[in-house]
Parts: structure tokens; sequence; C-alpha cells
């Protein structure tokens, strides 16, 4: 006989867990990580956050008194407290733990020095369902969670590295109940007959590097080009005027590379070797804005051609950290894959916001006011009008890496707008 106040609901796992809890009896999904962020879900779709209407769901809200109501109140507005009145357990049997070893697509973390004195983290599978049960003694509430939580984790990942598609988990069942998929986005992708997460990674990674930072492979011990693809942000950024100077936009990286590095002797090559006009080097007219890290703020980020290490810091001090508004969430389907790209709104704190940026030199760029889903719109269009991924790219050495650009973007042009 099924518990009156419990939800038993069935995960089912398409990608590991990047995990550093490996070694523990059923690691797995953490109930604290699941738990915040479904209480911080459940706040967004049902009251849009609005401590009155939710108030009544909190622990320690219901039949509470005006004092600790105001008391409840200090903590949901200061402190960021969302705990919802109910409990959570996990349970995952044959669970699978596999090193990381070597560079793969997405995850470098157990590569250098400094992590080898923390401790390494593991593939986490589990091969059989997770059960998540659910204790709720709110009706309410226990019907909002049992709506709401299949929806949640068609959107969510877990672990690290979870907006690059690890750590994906599906509903299956509610309460022995078989649920219907309902797709998290508009925008997807398939990778058909191949069945490794390493290929799945390298699709995501391709793609991903495309859209923001643009992809530069290197060969040999020359280290001539293999693949080199400007970014569409770079391109976006061209299209965009300024609401105040009424210029275009130009992003980030020339006004770095100039500021930081025009004096070193690696950066005299450079506009040697790339020299088209309409090129991510030669390009200069606009306003340079801080482009890039719309997708995710890279607070210290390596320039290996310089030896260097930049940073970026909030001149108000107020962001430490923003994390990539865009989720890539696969699903496995039989020997397939479908990768689905779920964008979520920048706030608007993160707009218009200047950042000091240094590597021995400094200088000072804005983020711009930046719309993801038009963004995203622009990427999937791009190829519409325009000669193929192949074309764009010109002389290349990576047949199999532009094979699966031409094919995502392929796919991609196929779909509606946002």
């Amino acid at each position: 006989m099924s518990h009156p106040f419990k939800l038993t609901v069935e995960l089912k796992q398409h990608t590991p867990i990047i995990h550093f809890q490996h070694d523990q009896e059923g690691a797995t999904l953490r109930a604290t990580e699941v738990k915040a962020k479904l209480d911080r879900f459940i706040w967004l779709q049902q009251w849009s956050d609005d401590f009155e209407k939710g108030s009544p769901y909190l622990l320690g809200g219901k039949n509470a008194s005006s004092t600790e109501l105001k008391e409840l109140k200090e903590k949901f507005l200061v402190q960021g407290f969302r705990a919802l009145d109910y409990k959570m357990s996990l349970y995952a049997s044959q669970i699978r733990r596999r090193e990381i070893i070597g560079n793969i697509p997405l995850y470098f973390g157990n590569m250098s020095k400094e992590d080898e004195a923390k401790k390494e983290k593991h593939f986490v599978d589990s091969e059989n369902t997770v059960v998540l049960e659910i204790i709720c003694w709110d009706s309410t509430l226990r019907s909002i969670i049992k709506k709401e939580i299949p929806s949640f984790f068609n959107r969510t990942n877990f672990g690290t590295r979870q907006s690059k598609g690890f750590g994906s988990f599906e509903v299956i069942r509610i309460n022995g109940e078989k649920l219907e998929f309902s797709a998290p986005s508009q925008y997807s992708f398939s990778i058909t007959n191949r069945g490794s997460h390493h290929e799945l990674s390298e699709y995501i990674d391709l793609f991903y590097r495309a859209i923001r930072s643009g992809i530069n492979l290197k060969s040999g011990k020359q280290q001539e080009d293999k693949l080199y693809f400007k970014s569409l942000l770079f391109q976006y950024a061209k299209t965009i005027k300024d609401t105040e100077t009424q210029q275009f936009h130009q992003w980030d990286k020339r006004k770095i590379r100039l500021d930081l590095f025009g004096k070193h002797p690696k950066f005299r090559d450079i506009p040697n070797r790339r020299r088209d006009p309409q090129g991510t080097v030669q390009y200069n007219q606009g306003k340079p804005m801080l482009y890039r890290d719309m997708l995710g703020l890279s607070s210290s980020q390596s320039w290996y051609s310089y030896g260097k290490t930049v940073t970026k810091v909030a001149e108000d001090g107020n962001i430490e950290r923003f994390k990539s508004p865009i989720t890539f969430k696969p699903f496995k389907r039989n020997q397939n894959w479908v990768v689905y790209i779920i964008p979520e709104k920048i706030p608007a704190y993160y707009m218009g916001k200047k950042f000091k940026i240094e590597a021995g030199q400094s200088t000072t760029l804005t983020t711009p006011d930046f719309d993801i889903e038009q963004y995203l719109n622009f990427v999937f269009e791009y190829f519409k009008n325009r000669n193929d991924v192949a074309a764009y790219i010109g002389d290349h050495k990576a047949p199999k890496e532009v094979g699966i650009l031409q094919d995502i973007f392929s796919q991609l042009n196929k779909s509606t707008t946002v």
C-alpha cells in the first residue's frame, strides 16, 4: 500500500555525474542539491518568487506568527532562504564509477597539478533507475511538486559542468504512473548511431565554442592551423547598434589583445596570419563590449599564446561568477542522442557592468544589453542564407570536426524561432 503523503519518483540517468564523493556508498545525485534547486524552481514557476504567495509552504511558514513570518521574510530576502516544507531521500543501485583519465571535451578538472592535492572527481552512473522519495504532509504543496518535478528534471542537470550536459536525468514514473515526455526547448539536434558519451561531449563542445569563443585547433610541432572558426558571437556583435553612440558593437577580444599584449613578441605574427578585414583580428569598427562573458563569466582565463592569465573583476565588486545562461540537456534514445538547447534569461544586474581586466597591463570593458534568445535566433539562422559551414571555415585539416558542425547547424536551421 502506498504512503498517502509520499511521492515516489523514478529517474532515468542519461549522462554521468562528475562526482567528488565517488568512493562513498550510494554516491549518485545528492538530495541536498536536488531539493535546493527544485525549491527555487517551484518558487519561480508557481509564485514568481513572491514571498507573500509562497510563504505558507516554507519550512516554518505554516501557522507562523507575525513575528515568525517577519523573520522568515528577512531570511528569504537577505539569505535567499527558499526551503519548502517536505523531505527528500534518494536511492540508487548498481552504481558504476569511472576514473576521468586524460583530456575529454568539456572537462579538464583532473589534469592540473593543483588538482592533485584535491580529491579527484570520477564519472558516476546508475545503471538502474534512481528512486527519489518525497514526504510532504501538505496536499497542495504535494500536488505542486508532482506537477513541477517532471519539467524541473527535463530542464536541469547536476554536479560539475552541469550546463554542458553532465548529470542529466529524466522523470519516467511518479507513483508507478508512466509519464509522457515533454520537450524542454524548441531547439535540439540529434546525434545518430553514436552511443558514446565522448562523442556527445565533442558535439556540445564544438557547438558551444562556435557560438562563444570561436574555434582555433592546432596540429603538429609547428602548431599550424587545423581548424579556425570565427565565433558567431563576434559576428552578432557587429549587428548590434549602441543606443548612446549609435555605433555598432565590436566584441571584446581585439581590445583585450591590443591593450594587454600589444607589445608582446608573439602578437606581431597574429595580424600577418589573420588578414581578413572582417575577421576577429583586423576588424576595428564599432564600440568594444564584453560579449563573450555574457555566455558565462571567465574570471580567470589562460591565454596560452602569451603565457599569461587574464583576470576579470567587476569594478563594484558585486559579481564573482556568472554561469552560462545556456544549458545543454541530453537524452539517450536507443543508440542516439537528442540534445536540447535551453536558454535562461540573463538578469538585469549583469547588463552594463564594468569590469577591470588584467594580465600585467589592465583595461576596462562593459557588458552589453544582451538578449540571449535574440542571439540564439541569430545563431540558428546564420547559415540559412549563406554558404555552408565548410565554406565559412575555408581551408582546414579537420574534416571530422567540420562535419560535426555542419550536421548541427543543418539541423538547427530547420528549427523555428524561439
